[in-house]
């Protein structure tokens, strides 16, 4: 008897989780709670709980190489390097990489980097990341790299078009068994309040989480599995359906 109710509380008590996440990651939002918090200084514009996903994902694909989209001031592309040291400190392996990419100028997120003793392990490229030029860098880097481990990591323009477009441009990177995460998946599970209160160029119809919803529907998909046990454990994240993990070997071809 005790332990069916234990089990019935515990079935409530999750189901009150994931209302009160939901709420939280609404009300988050709408107050641009990630927009003031920063990484060893640097403004990150990440929230504490998707900084712990990323080293979780970091740490189990143990990737040689990081593409990551979407620079802004820099402290996401730190916190990049900093898991990458640790990650390689005991092997003293020196050559991993963090490619990255901004449409806006990257300057200030250079001298970060700079300061911080990196910049020999970070390229930096300033354009369109779902352009060829930079998929190109992307390619040329990782022919440099002897058995390069990637790890895809999307946090630049949510919209669905562009989430997708960056998907079939840089997720044939992405080695078997690591991840292509999109950020900000989980605009889809904001209010019309909030989308009304803060209007962007993404919908709660259309947005990061659809673009990566299109691309496992279609045939470029086909290579990875959503993986969902990260987000389920973790409940306070961004990401909804995410989490991509490589299964399988093969050409991506539009």
């Amino acid at each position: 008897m005790r332990n069916a109710l234990k089990q019935i509380v515990k079935t409530l008590d999750s189901i009150r989780l994931k209302r009160l996440s939901r709420k939280f990651i609404n009300l988050a939002s709408r107050q641009d709670y990630a927009h003031g918090l920063t990484w060893f200084g640097a403004t990150i514009f990440q929230t504490p709980t998707d900084l712990f996903l990323y080293q979780q994902l970091i740490y189990k694909s143990k990737p040689t190489i990081i593409i990551e989209t979407g620079i802004a001031k820099g402290g996401s592309i730190l916190f990049a390097c900093q898991m990458l040291d640790l990650l390689y400190s005991a092997s003293g392996r020196k050559n991993w990489r963090v490619i990255c990419c901004d449409i806006n100028s990257t300057d200030e997120a250079q001298l970060l980097i700079k300061q911080h003793g990196f910049s020999e392990n970070v390229k930096f490229f300033c354009g369109d990341s779902a352009g060829l030029s930079f998929s190109e860098v992307v390619a040329k880097t990782i022919q440099l790299q002897e058995k390069p481990k990637v790890l895809l990591s999307l946090d630049s323009n949510h919209t669905e078009d562009h989430v997708y477009a960056e998907l079939v441009s840089l997720a044939k990177y992405v080695s078997l068994d690591s991840y292509a995460i999109v950020w900000d998946s989980r605009l889809g599970d904001l209010s019309k309040l909030t989308h009304a209160l803060r209007p962007r160029a993404w919908s709660k119809q259309h947005h990061a989480g659809t673009g990566a919803e299109l691309f496992i529907a279609s045939e470029l998909g086909k290579l990875f599995v959503v993986e969902t046990g990260f987000e389920t454990d973790l409940l306070l994240t961004g990401t909804k359906n995410g989490v991509l993990r490589k299964v399988l070997t093969g050409e991506i071809t539009a």
